[in-house]
């Protein structure tokens, strides 16, 4: 029989995927090459029909003979927008498709040259509560840090620290191990139980939800391609979790939480842990739990997927140990390379095969840690340059100085080239940059041991010693470790499960058990005013008014930032002191220096040269209406006055104040008068008296000053008639 997938139009959906189950055995029926599954008339199979861009459905269909069609009608989801303007530079856990962790960034490689930006703390300890590892964003121009903590997702300003927008996740991330995922404008964060939580990547609004039937810790990084997300799941050493893949459509968009379908599910004893998926067009490469307890089971696993359909193209069952790193792919040497926590580094090919793919040349070598035991890794290989990159664990995992180190294998002679030695074993990946053009590569690792350290390695082909590193004493003993680059201190010294990762500028992002979220960068060589305020000139008692000020901060690595909008400056009233005014760049905390972690870092300040004049004496004006308060002024001697306005009642007339062209050296009193209009004898109401006097000055028997003319013109037209007279006296009587 065959399932046939089309839109709402009956125009055939060729990306559209149905998978099909039998419900009696409960196990997905394949179909062949030609796309026929094998039914059988009478029974019942269960399908779920997805693809990219339509509103999945799930249902079952009882089959009455077994050469039967399934129609299937999907119909298209609404279109959005979401995260429009958004764009980032570290995605996922590796940064990019390949999962190497590889930048061109001048990230500092002296720890003199390095200081803790800033630190926020978001979540609480290392359980359900903990701080998540990040990612970068950045929307409108302004660079964003992504992270969760408890059931909330947050997003951070990159150069402050500061929480700018949170949203709300439908529980927890478990214990906080893993990175958000972007992607085609959204968020998507792995939730416990299984679950699988979108959002919109610019305002962090919920848009989907998505829960796995198997359940689960989401211990796995999430990867993003071409509109699908790839993902697995952890329950036990023995019991069996879910590989998954969905499509990131919200076919539901005036919903927030509505429950998503997944395109397949692939099932495997022992699932999926710290598992990332390496996966392109044709195929997708994952590592498995061995499904035992212990670490040495020779029973770990690599499959090798069809992304669009789940189906097995080819799988290894015979790794020793849990495979619990992300799968990274070498563009030189067209290899795959993963490690095992049975303390194996492994590499792969896949190759082309009857037309599907096939794993090949499997190779390891065993690590080492000096001290015995398994030397277990759970760490994504950095490679580069014929150089590989991992973090080894030691005798006891969390026992410090007990030969945990950062391997450096060569690839060419498939060896050990060296190790370096660390305090904590550094169970997370390691990130490299190749912007020094020194002929070496610069690598960094966290040490999952209280404080955290940060460390740095250099290194070449041909080297086989560590080239920088640290004296480091316990109990009267003496370590060689690598280069700390780092220490967190105080409030923010505890183990470190994150990977760092890092920005255009080289800044170092990373968590801890803190709960902290932390920026490690260049420090500062120098605050340049590119552009002075508008005002440079003030009295004494002013505040600063920044107005059209720019602000640049130039690092040590040679990097420049516009930090206009963060620059810190006093809003203080000024003093005659406050000549050289002082612009700070914010949120710098302390630094390793001398040796002597937790260090406070004073950068150097930008200073604006301001005229602070004396302040002048004042005087005040005090204006009056009828001998009544009505308002005042302060002007300094010399300056132009001028008066408030009045607005009288209708019915009264206004006559101003006389107010001088400019203040004199004293304080004055100006009055005005204000009249009914119409009191001829200025009684202050209308009466018969008004309108006889009105009378005869218009018949010219009494002469009229200036002041009356205003008063007694009733009727505007500019002259005193019998007719204002009478006006008053109908007013008078109260006739009108």
């Amino acid at each position: 029989g065959q399932f046939i997938i089309k839109d709402q139009y009956g125009t055939p959906l060729p990306n559209a995927v149905a998978v099909v189950y039998d419900t009696k055995i409960s196990e997905r029926i394949l179909p062949d090459s030609q796309g026929v599954y094998p039914l059988v008339a009478g029974s019942t199979y269960r399908y779920t029909a997805t693809c990219r861009g339509y509103v999945g459905c799930q249902d079952q269909v009882t089959v009455s003979e077994n050469a039967c069609t399934v129609q299937i009608a999907l119909s298209k989801a609404p279109s959005t927008s979401y995260g429009m303007g958004v764009t980032s530079d570290w995605p996922n856990f590796r940064g990019d498709e390949t999962n190497n962790g590889i930048i061109s960034a001048k990230t500092p490689i002296q720890a003199e040259n390095a200081m803790l930006s800033w630190a926020t703390k978001l979540g609480e300890s290392y359980g359900s509560g903990a701080t998540g590892c990040p990612i970068l964003i950045t929307e409108g121009g302004w660079d964003y840090v992504i992270s969760y903590a408890g059931s909330s997702i947050v997003k951070l300003d990159a150069l402050s620290g500061k929480v700018v927008a949170t949203g709300n996740m439908k529980t927890n991330s478990s214990f906080a191990i893993n990175s958000p995922t972007y992607g085609g404008g959204m968020i998507f964060v792995g939730l416990a139980g299984g679950g699988i939580q979108a959002f919109d990547a610019r305002t962090l609004k919920s848009l989907w939800y998505y829960k796995d039937a198997l359940g689960g810790q989401p211990n796995s990084p999430i990867t993003y391609h071409d509109g699908y997300l790839y993902t697995g799941f952890w329950n036990s050493e023995e019991q069996t979790a879910n590989f998954v893949c969905l499509t990131a459509t919200d076919e539901v968009p005036s919903g927030d939480d509505e429950t998503k379908l997944p395109v397949w599910t692939c099932p495997v004893k022992g699932g999926f842990y710290w598992a990332g998926a390496y996966v392109q067009e044709n195929f997708l490469l994952v590592g498995t739990d061995d499904g035992g307890g212990g670490y040495t089971t020779p029973s770990g696993g690599l499959l090798c997927l069809d992304p669009r359909t789940g189906v097995e193209l080819d799988s290894m069952h015979d790794l020793v140990g849990d495979v619990r790193s992300t799968v990274a792919y070498d563009k030189v040497t067209d290899r795959y390379y993963f490690t095992s926590k049975g303390g194996y580094f492994y590499s792969v090919r896949v190759e082309e095969k009857d037309g599907g793919y096939q794993l090949a040349d499997l190779k390891g070598i065993k690590l080492e840690n000096g001290s015995g035991g398994t030397a277990m890794s759970t760490s994504t290989p950095v490679v580069y340059n014929g150089r590989a990159y991992i973090g080894v664990s030691g005798t006891g995992q969390f026992t410090q100085y007990s030969g945990h180190n950062i391997t450096v294998i060569d690839l060419e002679s498939w060896s050990i080239a060296y190790r370096v030695t660390t305090q904590g074993y550094p169970q997370t990946s390691g990130m490299l940059t190749t912007a020094y053009d020194d002929g070496y590569a610069y690598v960094y690792f966290f040490d999952n041991y209280t404080p955290g350290k940060l460390r740095v390695l250099k290194d070449a082909p041909g080297v086989t010693a560590p080239l920088l590193t640290t004296k480091e004493t316990l109990k009267g003993n003496a370590y060689f470790t690598g280069k700390v680059l780092f220490t967190p201190n105080g409030s923010q010294a505890q183990y470190a499960i994150c990977s760092p990762i890092c920005d255009q500028y080289g800044n170092i992002y990373f968590k801890n058990d803190s709960a902290y979220l932390m920026a490690v960068g260049s420090v500062v060589d120098r605050i340049e005013i590119a552009k002075l305020p508008d005002k440079t000139v003030y009295t004494i008692g002013e505040t600063f008014d920044p107005t059209g000020m720019q602000v640049l901060a130039h690092y040590a690595n040679g990097t420049v930032r516009d930090i206009t909008a963060y620059a810190v400056y006093s809003t203080a009233p000024l003093t005659s002191d406050d000549n050289m005014f002082i612009i700070s760049h914010p949120s710098l905390m302390y630094q390793n220096r001398d040796g002597v972690p937790g260090t406070e870092y004073h950068a150097p300040d930008g200073v604006i040269n301001l005229v602070i004049n004396a302040a002048q004496p004042t005087f005040t004006v005090t204006y009056t209406v009828n001998g009544e308060f009505y308002a005042e002024q302060t002007y300094a001697a010399g300056d132009a006055v001028n008066a408030p306005e009045y607005n009288p009642e209708e019915g009264f007339v206004f006559f101003g104040w006389d107010v001088p062209e400019t203040m004199p050296a004293e304080n004055i009193t100006i009055d005005a008068a204000l009249m009914l209009r119409g009191d001829a004898n200025g009684s202050g109401s209308l009466d018969t008296a008004d309108s006889l006097l009105m009378l005869r000055i218009a018949l010219g028997i009494i002469p009229a000053n200036e002041t009356e003319r205003i008063i007694c013109d009733m009727d505007g037209d500019g002259a005193i008639t019998s007719i204002d007279a009478l006006l008053v006296f109908r007013k008078a009587m109260g006739i009108e």
